[in-house]
């Protein structure tokens, strides 16, 4: 992606979610999403203009549902 991504999920049952960007390293780099939310479709965006080039991770947790990406910003 260049600079801005849109993380599209859905909630099938009411949960807390945490969707975090990670760097190769394991330092959170953005918080996305860190609250309780009800059933259905949410998009989340990560400006990263600021952020180097380079290999991160999206980190979901909703409930007991856990799911990582890799994603690859290009500048």
């Amino acid at each position: 992606f260049n600079s801005t991504i849109a993380i599209n999920y859905q909630i099938p049952e009411p949960a807390d979610v945490r969707l975090k960007v990670y760097d190769m390293c394991g330092r959170v780099m953005a918080t996305l999403v860190n609250e309780t939310q009800n059933t259905g479709k949410y998009r989340a965006t990560w400006d990263a203009v600021t952020f180097p080039a380079g290999l991160y991770f999206v980190r979901m947790k909703a409930g007991t549902f856990t799911a990582a990406k890799k994603i690859t910003l290009l500048k």
